[in-house]
């Protein structure tokens, strides 16, 4: 260790393990740890220790059975997640020190039958939860048992997120959890929509009354578009900052809902099917929602209208003027020509703050058309990008048409599987990316010096790519812009 090494203050020390958080400055002879070397730090001093101990155990995941995705990747998988799990589950049970580092807890059970044990020892580390602020349970089958919420509203005081299917949101026990910040469904099979129509043609009773019990909290709502019109969520419109309306059957209403969520930041739809509610909605409220940082139309099928009215033209002039956009993720599925508006009509420096992107090249689009598209729509500064829709010919030229983009961090490639992009090409051409998705494969891009290093254990497993969450990002705009879109084979 350097001489200087010996004398930093904790305060540096700090800075240097957890990466300062993406606020703090960079300091003179000070580099950050990589995020795969913390763990490391909890066998060497008592000071390193009690810093990192706080970031490796912040987030834990327990693994309840074997999802679809692991079948043929190894046999004792399960088995292996089981023990895991259950060694993890009782540490937290018998060590409250420990325990009180956990501040988010992400379920992803998949066993047969109800799970009764398995909810029990989970039940039994709850009690020692204390600190724990956010909450999810993967999967509709095993249940999320009435024991288990119960539990989450008796001994996790400080608990303010929730993220579960929305068959678990009819438990009435729920409606006991009266500060929460966040409230959001969480998918496992997302192309289940036949489901997800059965269950929203339930009277949400149950939830109504768990986000009429939050209202002065709630900030951040993802709901079944059909849920948010009823007039029961009225009166927590306003103070929402971010709101997530998907695969809702129908969207009428959506225009006073924009006029009424005056506080909202960020706004995803995701119809799940052709809406011109949507469209109509967007048309009225062009100048609504002036404190937008983050849109995400994801799934938009844009219908051929006999008349003048062009929906990708009514897409654009939402978008037009927001210079505080920051985030943006276009996933509008329909020809090249009707998506002319958004290119030549729209005035894409402008956006003088977008930061974050994401776009869907349609399937009829040739390599020229495409690389105006990303000379014309791409912002030279972005730090996260994410492209799909490119062939063979496109991928040939695609990393030449990046190459300026020197900000970038995270950058997410799908081709539908034709495998013509180049790693080695785009690593060494993008300097500061971390983070390189391409189809079914995302890698940390590991750098020594001058050389590049991305061996197979850096690549993602199939299961943390599927059940993916802002820790494993490590940046939650990364996390946000890949949201809901289809990284695995499993996920559709």
């Amino acid at each position: 260790m350097p001489l200087y090494a010996a004398t930093l203050a904790p305060e540096i020390w700090q800075i240097i393990v957890t990466g300062g958080g993406g606020r703090a400055p960079r300091l003179p002879c000070v580099e950050f740890l990589p995020r795969r070397d913390r763990r490391t730090c909890l066998s060497t001093s008592k000071l390193l220790y009690v810093i990192a101990v706080k970031i490796v155990f912040y987030y834990i995941d327990i693994h309840f059975g074997s999802w679809r995705g692991d079948t043929g990747v190894d046999e004792g998988l399960e088995e292996r997640e089981l023990s895991r799990s259950w060694e993890i589950l009782q540490h937290i049970a018998r060590n409250p020190s420990f325990a009180a580092n956990i501040k988010k807890l992400v379920v992803c059970p998949f066993s047969e039958g109800t799970a009764i044990f398995e909810q029990r020892c989970l039940i039994m580390a709850l009690r020692e939860l204390s600190n724990l602020r956010s909450f999810t349970w993967y999967n509709t089958t095993p249940e999320l048992s009435s024991d288990v919420v119960t539990a989450l509203v008796e001994f996790c005081p400080r608990l303010d997120a929730i993220h579960v299917p929305i068959p678990h949101f009819l438990h009435p026990e729920l409606s006991r959890l009266n500060h929460l910040r966040s409230i959001q469904i969480q998918f496992h099979e997302l192309s289940k929509y036949e489901d997800v129509y059965t269950v929203g043609n339930v009277k949400p009773t149950e939830f109504h009354a768990l986000v009429s019990a939050n209202t002065a909290t709630l900030r951040e709502l993802s709901i079944w578009g059909s849920f948010f019109r009823d007039t029961a969520l009225a009166a927590v419109r306003q103070n929402l900052t971010h709101l997530e309306l998907l695969l809702s059957s129908e969207f009428r209403g959506l225009d006073r809902l924009l006029q009424e969520t005056t506080c909202l930041e960020s706004l995803t739809i995701w119809p799940g099917m052709p809406d011109d509610h949507i469209y109509e909605a967007l048309e009225l409220n062009a100048t609504a929602l002036p404190r937008l940082t983050s849109l995400k139309l994801f799934e938009i099928s844009i219908i051929e209208h006999d008349g003048n009215d062009n929906p990708v033209e009514v897409i654009a002039n939402f978008i037009r003027g927001r210079h505080n956009l920051r985030r943006l993720d276009l996933g509008l599925i329909c020809k090249f020509d009707a998506l002319l508006p958004l290119f030549q009509g729209l005035q894409w420096q402008e956006l003088e703050s977008l930061d974050v992107f994401g776009f869907v090249l349609p399937p009829d689009i040739d390599a020229n058309a495409a690389l105006l598209v990303i000379e014309h729509c791409i912002p030279r500064g972005l730090s996260a990008l994410s492209f799909s829709g490119l062939d063979e010919d496109i991928c040939a030229v695609f990393v030449d048409a990046i190459s300026d983009l020197q900000n970038l961090g995270f950058l997410y490639i799908h081709d539908g599987g034709s495998r013509h992009l180049n790693y080695d090409s785009v690593v060494n051409t993008l300097q500061r990316l971390e983070l390189l998705g391409y189809n079914t494969t995302v890698m940390d891009v590991e750098r020594q010096g001058d050389r590049t290093a991305y061996p197979t254990p850096s690549k993602w497993s199939t299961r943390k790519n599927k059940f993916r969450a802002v820790e494993d990002f490590g940046c939650g705009d990364w996390e946000w812009l890949m949201r809901y879109h289809p990284i695995t084979r499993n996920d559709k």
